[in-house]
């Protein structure tokens, strides 16, 4: 117990000293550091707040910035999308237009087939008209020819 107490008192005795120097450092310092920051530490202070009062004021201004900055991409946002959907009732449009054109093509293929095989039906007609009319005018007219020079 006597070694405890013995180092009680010593750690008491070396705060007790420390106490006395931070006194005696108050003393010599306080003073002339009082005047200063009492003198200037007021208008520091001041100095300070009118900065973070700019500050402040700064930060409003860039949030009004980004405000209207997120506004402008909204309205941007939804001109695209208008664009989009102007784009899709195009494609849409060009899409029916392509069906008709293919379905107006199909069409005119038959179209083609079908006078392709009247133009068939024609010919073989007229060919077989062409060949009654030569065989009966053909051999009628050299007969009435034949007969008229015959008899000349």
């Amino acid at each position: 117990m006597g070694d405890v107490l013995a180092l009680g008192l010593g750690f008491g005795e070396v705060f007790g000293d420390f106490g006395e120097v931070l006194g005696d450092f108050g003393d010599v310092f306080g003073e002339g550091l009082g005047d200063v920051f009492g003198a200037g530490f007021g208008e520091v202070l001041g100095l300070v707040g009118e900065v973070l009062g700019a500050v402040g004021e700064v930060f409003g201004a860039v949030g009004e910035v980004l405000g209207l900055v997120g506004e402008v991409l909204g309205l941007v946002g939804e001109v695209l999308g208008a664009v989009g959907e102007v784009f899709g009732a195009v494609g849409e449009v060009l899409g029916a237009v392509g069906e008709v054109l293919g379905a107006v093509g199909e069409v005119l293929g038959a179209v083609g087939e079908v006078l392709g095989a009247v133009g068939e039906v024609l010919g073989e007609v007229f060919a077989g008209v062409g060949e009654g009319l030569g065989e009966v005018f053909g051999d009628g007219l050299a007969g009435v020819v034949g007969d008229a020079f015959g008899e000349v």
